[in-house]
């Protein structure tokens, strides 16, 4: 995987396989598969723009405070825009889609897409169209 084209990134070290397992334990599934590769190289970042996709620590939280099992069951949050934009994916192990939704409605059917895969989308500099 290709990240160069990430502007200003801050990101953090790579998750480990127990932060995986703590996690995917919390949220009470298993994490798509693409996901947890590009969380073993670095464990969430934000970029200048505001995008930023959530590491093992923040995957609970994050997920309890958009309520998405209520309100987007099957998917899982992984990050955001730093403005009111959640993306999410399906919340199931070959997943590669990344849809963005509106925090205050957070159904995926009123949903934009913003890749169909996620690596192409990281490494393409995760430009998000409203």
């Amino acid at each position: 995987m290709d990240f160069s084209k990430l502007n200003g990134l801050e990101k953090n070290e790579g998750a480990g396989e127990l932060d995986l397992l703590k996690a995917e334990k919390e949220l009470g599934g298993r994490l798509p598969i693409l996901y947890k590769m590009i969380l073993k190289r670095m464990n969430g970042f934000i970029l200048d723009d505001g995008v930023c996709l959530y590491g093992t620590e923040d995957l609970s939280e994050r997920n309890s405070t958009w309520e998405v099992a209520v309100y987007a069951k099957e998917f899982i949050a992984i990050g955001d825009d730093s403005g009111g934009t959640v993306l999410l994916m399906p919340f199931k192990e070959d997943s590669t889609v990344i849809i963005a939704v509106d925090a205050g409605d957070m159904n995926p059917s009123n949903g934009v897409l913003v890749s169909a895969d996620i690596v192409n989308w990281i490494e393409n500099g995760c430009q998000i169209a409203y």
